[in-house]
């Protein structure tokens, strides 16, 4: 039962970052996947790392209304 469960909210999780934009879902591979830091992503972005935190914020509040 417990892996049924795991299962759902792991589609249910896909699903919503599938709903955010092309560069918010390659932040969140890069951060949650890949394990990129903060300050790694803002340099390859060529941002500060306070705009790459913001970002995440963002995608964080946009994660929550889906799920």
């Amino acid at each position: 039962m417990e892996l049924l469960g795991r299962n759902f909210q792991e589609d249910k999780l896909h699903d919503a970052i599938e709903q955010l934009t092309p560069a918010q879902q390659g932040l969140v591979h890069k951060i949650c996947f890949e394990g990129y830091s903060v300050n790694e992503c803002a340099e390859m972005l060529g941002v500060d790392g306070s705009a790459v935190s913001h970002r995440l914020a963002r995608i964080k509040k946009s994660l929550k209304k889906y799920l």
